[in-house]
């Protein structure tokens, strides 16, 4: 039988699986589940854990506004997955993707960002699951703006943390995203707390869509008035 990876991350020990060249752990929580209290906060740092735990499945598909086949499953959804050529090399490239759709849908465990190519290429790769929709990006009084931007910066910062752990080295990130997660990266290379986080940026087909504080709080109470 083949022995599966595990690697101790900052919050506790993760158990993955090994696929033919490369090995994948997936749904490794980067912050605490946004529910409750924490439904429109910032991003808080994510739990620690006794023993091993499982990191084979995904983690629960966020709350999306777009269709989707796969129904949510549970409240944990700031997760985010690595696959990684060997968890015990050092010094690897390291590639963060941002799966954003339209900022309505945040989907890792899309088949399309399998990262068997790249990590057996030599690349560490992360895929992360993030705020999207009203609970990221609704402009509301007396919450942080931008939440879904805030939830990316702290996967990147988990991956500052950890990702040495999983073979990669954390002064060789690049942050990439198509369309909507490409405006992503257009937003974290303009932001102040994501200053150090990453070292490359990919941004294929950046959308005009950013907007003025004045007119998210507009749409805002129009989206609520529909409600």
């Amino acid at each position: 039988m083949v022995e599966q990876p595990k690697v101790r991350t900052t919050e506790g020990v993760v158990q993955g699986r090994r696929r033919q060249a490369h090995a994948v752990f997936r749904g490794i929580p980067y912050a605490q589940p946004p529910v409750g209290a924490l439904r429109f906060a910032a991003p808080a740092p994510p739990h620690r854990w006794e023993g091993t735990r499982q990191a084979v499945e995904f983690g629960p598909v966020v709350p999306l506004s777009l269709p989707i086949d796969v129904p949510p499953q549970g409240t944990d959804w700031l997760t985010l997955d690595v696959g990684t050529p060997d968890p015990g090399a050092a010094g690897l490239p390291v590639l963060v993707w941002i799966p954003v759709g339209g900022y309505l849908s945040a989907v890792s465990s899309d088949p399309m960002y399998d990262p068997a190519a790249l990590a057996e290429a030599g690349v560490v790769v992360v895929t992360i699951n993030c705020r999207v929709g009203a609970e990221g990006f609704a402009f509301l009084d007396d919450v942080p703006p931008n939440r879904g931007f805030l939830d990316q910066i702290a996967a990147l910062e988990w991956v500052q943390r950890n990702i040495a752990a999983f073979g990669g080295d954390p002064g060789r990130v690049t942050v990439g995203g198509v369309s909507a997660g490409a405006g992503s990266v257009a937003a974290l290379l303009t932001m102040k707390s994501a200053r150090g986080l990453f070292r490359r940026a990919i941004a294929h087909s950046v959308p005009g869509l950013h907007s003025t504080p004045a007119l998210a709080r507009r749409v805002t109470a129009a989206f609520a008035d529909r409600l």
